[in-house]
């Protein structure tokens, strides 16, 4: 079943990052504003930036500013996770070594 999800108040364009497994909940941007979605509460305004991925509860929509932060929103909390350009990195990166 295709169920058009519009925009959020104001805005004019939406688009779809992600989906829960069971396709209750799905998350993206409207005009920049990230939004969680289902059928139970329509669309939900999250903040500024772009959702990416959501849990299978919907409890929690993880996604970035297209820039270098990572967020996180979990039941209307919006947390910046941090600098995603050093996750994971070491001290030393092994590609700027010699030898």
């Amino acid at each position: 079943e295709f169920i058009p999800l519009g925009f959020l108040p104001g805005q004019t364009a939406s688009n779809t990052q992600g989906m829960s497994a069971d396709g209750r909940f799905v998350v993206g941007s409207s005009n920049g504003e990230a939004y969680r979605w289902s059928r139970a509460d329509g669309m939900i305004d999250l903040g500024t930036f772009n959702a990416k991925d959501v849990s299978d509860d919907g409890s929690v929509v993880v996604g970035g500013d297209g820039q270098i932060n990572g967020y996180r929103w979990e039941e209307g909390v919006l947390s910046v996770i941090g600098d995603l350009t050093t996750i994971g990195r070491t001290e030393v990166d092994p590609r700027e070594q010699n030898g």
